[in-house]
């Protein structure tokens, strides 16, 4: 990987910073890349995990806006991301180094530059202040924008499998250590034109915190009963047998054997039927990894965990296949899924999710402002936790605690969410999802036509029924016409709902 383009003197005045592309290395900059990534430095000499030096998943790039700004959060710090005039994404800090207002509140300017709506100063891709609309004459500016108080603070950034990628790190030797790291994703997908997603990539921010969700993603055994009648059956819920064939490390986590065992199965090899095999890979800091399906039909579930903020996080996740495994059959179906259909696949996916959200919130909300309880409290006697113990093991006794800073707001663990809040889908997904938001657009212009053609076919009714007979026949017919635009106008805001809250109680399910 090399930065794009080629060094000018503006970097040695802001932050090093470079949109990233995976391109051929020249010898001296692949050295000098890995001569950084091998110094110790920090945490990481201490044996302890350094989270800002590492890539992480933001969002999912074709639903980032290409004309404006888009504020994100990431370990307790707000990030704008925008699209140059090269249309390579950046990363900033949202704050102008000015007076610290929003960049993400700015604009995107012809000449490819971001703009600080509040006083109009305007910085180019590597953070370097190029315009200062206060200055007088080109001394000043030049004084100005001379000095590195001028420049934003910025992050290198790259695009790798439809996710837009930020390293969380400004420090001088920032892109180099960035361009030494890939970014962590399954070994049979590293080659986009050779995979196929079965379910594409679907992002949601969460209430409830980074470490609470990596639990969650690595307890398999809890989704016949969480998600009953949507993923699996509570009724009869497979036996996970867990067994670690990748010992725990701080860098490179750790891998598992999974035996799902149906009810009743006494021998694992020779009794209870059908008897599926899987491998279950944490890949630090933020990827889950099953390795599932059959020889006929391999499947690679990809689950992303961000920390966004204490007792909030972020999820990127997808179901995807090496395309010369998938069968031509399913292949042909997967492509003729019409893009602006994806919503119909989140609503699915949101279901799932919203069999989550209360349970955990609790969890994160008890562990982190009730007392008494503790991880180290949890009763997990069974081969089915033994990646629960796994996960916590890494989190508390090999990694450091995630660094948030010392002013990130953490009401997430303190407030009692409502569910409408907990399960609010348009502010965790649909807004963030530009299939989402345009077809709640679509769907919502549908439903003020039909609710307002069945008013005026209701009124014409009228008038038809008040005149002579011979207009009965037409009064019976809109009237007919106004009670199914009716029924329409009822059913579209039922779809509308889907985008925004969907109450789920587990004993309707």
């Amino acid at each position: 990987m090399q930065q794009s383009g080629t060094q000018r003197p503006l970097s040695r005045i802001c932050s090093a910073t470079t949109q990233l592309d995976r391109g051929p290395q020249t010898h001296d900059t692949a050295n000098n890349a890995q001569k950084v990534l091998d110094e110790p430095a920090g945490e990481q000499a201490s044996g302890r995990y350094v989270w800002t030096t590492q890539w992480y998943p933001v969002r999912v790039a074709e639903d980032l806006h290409t004309d404006r700004p888009n504020a994100v959060k990431l370990l307790g710090k707000d990030l704008v991301i925008w699209r140059d005039a090269q249309n390579q994404w950046r990363c900033f800090e949202d704050a102008c180094p000015h007076r610290f207002a929003m960049l993400s509140e700015g604009r995107i300017e012809a000449d490819g530059t971001l703009a600080c709506a509040y006083h109009g100063w305007r910085f180019d891709g590597e953070g370097k202040c190029t315009t200062l609309p206060q200055s007088f004459g080109a001394a000043e500016l030049d004084n100005a924008i001379s000095n590195k108080k001028s420049c934003a603070v910025s992050y290198p950034v790259q695009v790798k499998h439809h996710l837009v990628w930020v390293w969380p790190d400004a420090g001088p030797n920032n892109h180099l250590e960035a361009m030494a790291r890939e970014v962590p994703v399954a070994p049979e997908l590293l080659d986009d034109t050779k995979c196929i997603y079965l379910h594409p990539w679907y992002m949601r921010e969460l209430p409830y915190g980074f470490e609470t969700l990596l639990e969650n993603l690595v307890d398999p055994s809890h989704v016949p009963f969480t998600h009953s009648g949507i993923i699996g059956d509570r009724t009869s819920a497979a036996i996970f047998r867990m067994t670690l064939n990748q010992k725990a490390t701080l860098n490179g986590g750790f891998a598992m054997d999974l035996r799902e065992v149906q009810p009743g199965a006494s021998d694992l090899v020779e009794k209870g039927g059908k008897n599926t095999d899987s491998t279950l890979h944490f890949v630090p800091p933020t990827l889950t990894r099953y390795n599932f399906g059959t020889e006929e039909l391999p499947l690679i579930l990809m689950s992303y965990c961000t920390p966004i903020a204490p007792g909030h996080s972020r999820l990127l996740y997808c179901l995807a296949g090496e395309r010369d495994k998938v069968p031509k059959k399913i292949q042909r179906i997967v492509d003729l899924v019409p893009g602006w259909a994806k919503f119909v696949n989140h609503f699915t996916r949101g279901d799932v999710l919203d069999g989550d959200n209360v349970f955990l919130h609790g969890i994160d909300r008890k562990l982190n402002t009730e007392e008494g309880y503790t991880t180290q409290k949890y009763y997990t006697p069974t081969t089915s936790d033994l990646a629960v113990r796994t996960i916590r093991n890494w989190l508390e006794n090999m990694a450091s605690p995630v660094p948030w800073p010392s002013n990130a707001p953490a009401d997430m663990h303190i407030r009692d969410i409502p569910r409408e809040e907990l399960l609010n889908r348009y502010h965790q997904h649909t807004k963030h999802c530009k299939n989402c938001s345009q077809a709640l657009t679509l769907f919502t212009w549908a439903q003020k036509v039909a609710l307002g053609g069945s008013v005026l076919l209701t009124a014409l009714s009228g008038s038809a029924a008040l005149a002579d007979d011979s207009h009965r026949p037409l009064a019976f017919g809109l009237l007919a016409g106004a009670v199914a635009s009716g029924l329409a106008a009822a059913q579209l805001s039922k779809v509308c709902q889907k985008f925004i809250f969907v109450d789920y109680v587990q004993q309707d399910h």
